[in-house]
């Protein structure tokens, strides 16, 4: 289990180690200029992008939980 904000969670995506993320979803869109969820992650091409499948979403309150699992 791995908490953090969005420069640990970029550093263990970068270096492969995660399975499983848990993402959460509000019910609003923000722009540029918000928070991140991952800090730079340096993909040379979406082709490095490591891919997930998505297991599980459920909805609570406004919001969604959807639980990712690596391929």
């Amino acid at each position: 289990l791995i908490e953090g904000g969005a420069q640990v969670a970029g550093q263990f995506m970068q270096a492969g180690l995660l399975d499983r993320v848990e993402w959460f979803r509000g019910n609003q869109i923000l722009g540029g200029d918000a928070l991140p969820a991952l800090s730079d992650i340096a993909l040379k091409s979406l082709g490095d992008a490591r891919q997930y499948t998505r297991h599980a979403v459920r909805p609570l309150g406004s919001d969604v939980w959807e639980r990712y699992v690596a391929v």
